[in-house]
């Protein structure tokens, strides 16, 4: 495995967001690991030790100088743009130099101060004497310009075999595999995208890691849970998602790690009782007065811990994290890793992390097959730059219903009954945006398919008549419906009389009434000993459909009713399966929606083979195009 280079992004952020956005893409594009530092601390003193720090642990550094010279800190003459640079030149670091070309667009931003432009057009001249200076016109070619020079970097400036920094395994933990193989998931070993987190993660106390959907980041954030507590250290995983919660305990069982959403922790801190029920949303959340309550607590309590791991970060509110760091036994150096991805917020984005440093980025997918893979990085872009393997590439359904004429829940019984012709029900999940409460799915039973279909036993009936049977009137054509319609009924009453006649034969009492039977060779009349004739006759009359099994119904169920048996499929919310993931998805959005965007984007991204839409035409309307 090949050593990873670091690169330090360096520039102004206020005015240049969507350039340093481009810069960090660059950098992944050439598998090189961006430093960049998102939000300042809290004292000029901790800024600049960070920002230098973060220099002097970067193999190449990329100056982008727009038109504002940027924060001087008190007691300095210069900015710390200036001194990242000063750094970098100090210690021989390799340095690659991009400033803004005249005929970029305006930015947005209120001029600096006479002195600091001038400051910006001495520091600029000197750039053009020290180093090789590309000029950019748009944020779009300030990337190409990155990655063009990142690649000659690379080429002047050949890895290394990796070395990892510690003793970290590359596979998972055997609880993790064990309960990966519960769910019909094998799974053995982290991908290179993950090791290498992992990794990182050793030499580092506080990190934010981000990455799409599918990429992998419960399982990272539990395998260095299960690592930590293995080596002594006192963890606690947290999330916002009960649903989720127990996952993550399932996937911890026999480890010392502690596991907890985040209303059921601070509800124990405070001694009061917590439940949750299908009703459950991410609306869910403590009283700011539990929250002081909880806060003071830890302030004198022992009952804090070495490390804590959030998942779901995007989740948590910015008063959240107080209380979160007051957990921690010396939250100047013990552990705080958080794993988010803001585009999965079904909330408008609430927090910043209480990180310095720019995230790391897990970017191969290792969920999302085909054409699933499609829609998801429809509404997540990013996810498109490491697609998932080759042989999850080959597999991968999609179809989309759009409800018609108001009849939503005829939708979803086309999209339930197709999906379960591909895959076992119990592999399949039911989402919804709604409250299960009120949703008109909750116990929905919808008829399915025997693994026989009439059609073909009516036909394999009157098709092997003998020839003296054999009506001039060919069976018609019948529907494709779970049951016979009136139109199927008549037609096959029709042609069985019309059959009798041929042969000059009448109705006659039945010695023994005809009855369809299933057993272990499909759908039969009994007994079987029955005449040619008497088979006639029973399909001249409308019996024939009124005494055919009723085909089975799949039933919907919530989480606190469904118990896995053969004819039930798991309901919930989007909310509540977030951070989960199943086989089949059946994602049913009936009606405009708030925050549609991530619901659609956050229950597409749990199937891992099967995505089936149902939507109506209004939130039709709002859906990324992909493909």
């Amino acid at each position: 495995m090949a050593e990873v280079k670091k690169a330090m992004i360096s520039s102004t952020s206020r005015d240049l967001p969507e350039h340093r956005d481009q810069a960090r893409d660059a950098c992944l594009s050439q598998g090189v690991f961006p430093l960049m530092m998102e939000h300042l601390p809290a004292t000029d003193s901790d800024a600049i030790a960070v920002s230098l720090r973060m220099v002097t642990e970067s193999d190449v550094y990329l100056g982008i100088f727009g038109r504002r010279y940027g924060y001087v800190p008190q007691g300095h003459a210069i900015s710390i743009t200036e001194m990242e640079y000063d750094r970098a030149l100090e210690l021989g670091i390799p340095r690659l130099i991009f400033i803004m070309a005249n005929e970029h667009a305006p930015i947005d931003e209120p001029p600096e101060s006479e002195e600091k432009a001038q400051k910006l057009d001495a520091l600029k001249a000197r750039l053009r004497s020290e180093a090789i200076v590309s000029l950019f016109k748009s944020p779009d070619d300030l990337r190409a310009h990155l990655h063009h020079s990142l690649a000659r970097y690379k080429e002047s400036h050949p890895t290394t075999e990796y070395r990892p920094t510690s003793s970290e395994s590359a596979y998972f933990s055997r609880p993790i595999q064990e309960q990966m193989a519960r769910l019909n998931k094998a799974i053995d070993q982290l991908t290179k995208d993950q090791f290498k987190v992992i990794d990182f993660l050793s030499g580092h106390r506080r990190v934010a890691i981000t990455g799409g959907a599918g990429t992998g980041k419960t399982l990272v954030a539990t395998e260095k849970a299960i690592r930590m507590a293995h080596a002594g250290m006192r963890t606690l995983m947290m999330c916002h998602n009960p649903h989720l919660a127990t996952h993550i305990r399932n996937l911890v069982a026999g480890t010392q790690v502690e596991v907890a959403h985040f209303a059921e922790w601070v509800a124990k801190l405070v001694g009061k009782p917590y439940g949750f029920d299908d009703s459950w949303s991410h609306f869910a959340e403590p009283l700011e007065a539990d929250l002081d309550e909880a806060f003071d607590i830890l302030m004198e309590t022992d009952r804090r811990y070495d490390a804590i791991i959030v998942d779901e970060a995007q989740d948590f509110r910015d008063e959240w994290w107080l209380v979160v760091e007051a957990a921690l036994e010396n939250p100047e150096h013990d552990i705080l890793y958080i794993f988010h991805d803001n585009n999965q917020a079904l909330l408008p984005h609430r927090a910043r992390y209480p990180v310095v440093q720019s995230p790391i980025v897990l970017t191969q997918n290792c969920r999302n097959a085909g054409e699933v893979f499609d829609v998801v990085t429809a509404f997540h872009y990013r996810l498109r730059q490491t697609p998932p393997s080759e042989l999850l590439q080959r597999e991968g359904i999609y179809r989309k219903w759009i409800v018609q004429d108001d009849r939503p829940i005829q939708a979803v019984h086309e999209a339930i009954q197709t999906a379960s012709s591909t895959m076992d029900p119990s592999q399949l999940v039911v989402l919804t945006p709604d409250d299960l409460g009120t949703s008109p799915l909750n116990g929905l039973e919808v008829p399915i398919e025997f693994a026989w279909r009439w059609q073909d036993k009516i036909r394999y009936y009157f098709d092997y008549l003998p020839r003296e049977f054999s009506s001039p009137l060919r069976l018609p054509p019948l529907s494709e419906a779970l049951t016979p319609t009136p139109a199927d009924v008549r037609a096959v009453v029709n042609i069985a009389e019309r059959t009798l006649r041929s042969i000059q034969r009448q109705a006659m009492p039945f010695t023994v009434r005809p009855k369809w039977v299933v057993d272990d060779r499909g759908l039969r009349l009994r007994p079987s000993h029955l005449s040619n004739y008497e088979r006639l006759q029973f399909f001249a009359t409308e019996d024939w459909a009124a005494t055919l099994p009723e085909p089975p119904k799949l039933r919907l169920l919530p989480a606190s009713l469904y118990q896995g048996h053969e004819h039930e499929v798991l309901l919930a919310s989007v909310s509540a399966f977030k951070g989960l993931e199943s086989d089949g998805v059946v994602l049913c959005a009936l009606r405009p929606h708030n925050q549609l965007r991530a619901n659609l984007y956050v229950g597409a991204s749990r199937a891992r083979y099967l995505l089936h839409l149902v939507i109506d035409p209004r939130s039709n309307a709002q859906l990324p195009r992909h493909g």
